[in-house]
């Protein structure tokens, strides 16, 4: 669950310097509607992030301690 909220943290601070920057105009995007594409895409991998890493953290042990069981014997 840390390296998620660490994820999170990242996303918010890079995303808001992001926003910030283009709407003082120190970054010129066109079309203007193309600043949201980072946000948006990353927001999704976020989204991702959670749904497989932190919601199914139990499979993913489960899982991995499954083949290591058969590869033992």
């Amino acid at each position: 669950m840390k390296l998620f909220q660490i994820h999170i943290a990242i996303y918010l601070v890079v995303n808001i310097i992001w926003l910030a920057l283009n709407a003082m105009g120190s970054i010129k995007i066109e079309p203007g509607w193309a600043v949201y594409y980072s946000p948006i895409g990353w927001g999704l991998l976020v989204i991702v992030h959670y749904w497989f890493f932190v919601r199914g953290a139990d499979n993913l042990c489960r899982l991995r301690e499954e083949k290591i069981e058969a590869q033992i014997g």
